[in-house]
């Protein structure tokens, strides 16, 4: 796989494995992961996690996204955190998917979590159907570091962690964030990932 973002990859660039948009545009998140590809066998379990609240997978779900980012260095001091959801998304769904992983994943690791290290300040339209540049757009300034917090990430590895990634562009949002305000790297977990030919754009 790509050493950054995760997506798999044919051939290694001088050793290392890097795709053509990583290395034409660098993301924020310094390293990306994924156990699962987004398709028609993953699908239902994300969607049913996702927008039918069911929680009985979660165990076996932390388990691989363990396990996928077992080779990241320093994913076990990282500090755990959520890609947080705006409050009236809270109040109509009442949970956020990426919490209930979040949670599950540091009780797996037996890791530090910060479950509200992030505040979604601003409302987003869906990314669904959107260009790579058009959820860019879409999500740029909608995340903040909670006022409590701010003290607390100087010097730190953040895990961001969300259900699906398909252009990176809400966790390159977060990490800007995180990164303003002292974090040293930020790394990313998802359940699952889209695949897509991988080529320059």
């Amino acid at each position: 796989v790509c050493d950054c973002c995760g997506v798999p990859v044919e051939n290694g660039v001088s050793g290392i494995s890097i795709c053509p948009v990583c290395l034409l545009t660098p993301p924020d998140v310094d390293q990306a992961r994924a156990p699962l590809a987004y398709d028609d066998l993953s699908r239902p379990m994300v969607l049913e996690m996702k927008h039918a609240g069911r929680q009985d997978g979660l165990p076996v779900f932390a388990g691989w996204m363990a396990d996928a980012i077992a080779p990241l260095s320093g994913h076990r001091q990282a500090l755990i955190a959520p890609v947080p959801s705006h409050w009236t998304r809270l109040a109509a769904r009442g949970y956020n998917q990426a919490a209930r992983l979040a949670a599950a994943l540091a009780r797996h690791l037996n890791a530090p979590s910060q479950p509200d290290l992030l505040v979604k300040v601003r409302r987003t339209g869906s990314q669904k159907g959107k260009t790579a540049s058009g959820r860019d757009r879409n999500v740029r300034g909608s995340f903040a570091i909670h006022p409590g917090h701010t003290g607390c990430i100087t010097g730190q590895t953040v895990l961001l962690v969300d259900d699906v990634l398909t252009t990176g562009a809400t966790l390159n949002a977060c990490a800007r964030v995180l990164k303003r305000a002292g974090a040293e790297r930020v790394l990313a977990v998802t359940l699952a990932r889209v695949i897509r030919p991988v080529a320059p754009h």
